[in-house]
């Protein structure tokens, strides 16, 4: 394989491992207008509530994803 030929499949990848990334400013912006478009009001303690339910189904997602990992996957050698 040429360098050329390697170089779309190096940016192929890189994008790939990109798109996975996401920062944690971009997950509370998408919470605040989630709640927004909810109707609650920011500096409410309805709004602080959704935000916090909005925090807890996103660790039961991850919960649940860490769970069907270990089935698909096994478990970890040192088990």
């Amino acid at each position: 394989m040429t360098i050329l030929a390697k170089r779309p499949l190096a940016c192929l990848v890189l994008c790939l491992a990109m798109t996975g990334c996401v920062s944690s400013q971009d997950i509370a912006a998408a919470d605040n207008q989630e709640c927004i478009e909810l109707g609650f009001e920011p500096g409410t303690e309805a709004y602080g509530n959704c935000r916090l339910k909005l925090r807890e189904i996103r660790a039961m997602e991850r919960q649940t994803m860490a769970v069907e990992n270990t089935f698909w996957y096994g478990r970890p050698y040192w088990w």
